[in-house]
């Protein structure tokens, strides 16, 4: 196994105050690029919901297929995504 069956994301969080969080995020195996970008957004979107540490937010993504498919929540069909425009809302 070469390690390019199992994918995963990064999350790098930057407060007002300077103060800065990291993260990886395994996406599991045999999943889709999207797959694990998704899975990376909605994961920093709850931790920053648990933590209630911001008020206003800037996402900052290379994923252009990200975007695209978050639209609006009135585009969402998975579970996932539904839950990402719940956190963003």
């Amino acid at each position: 196994m070469d390690g390019t069956d199992y994918l995963g994301g990064g999350i790098s969080i930057r407060y007002p105050n300077g103060e800065k969080e990291s993260m990886s995020i395994a996406a599991g195996r045999h999943v889709s690029s999207f797959r694990a970008e998704a899975m990376a957004l909605t994961t920093a979107l709850r931790w920053l919901d648990e933590g209630k540490k911001c008020g206003n937010l800037l996402i900052l993504t290379d994923s252009q297929a990200l975007v695209r498919k978050l639209g609006g929540a009135e585009k969402s069909i998975s579970e996932q995504e539904n839950e990402t425009w719940r956190l963003i809302y």
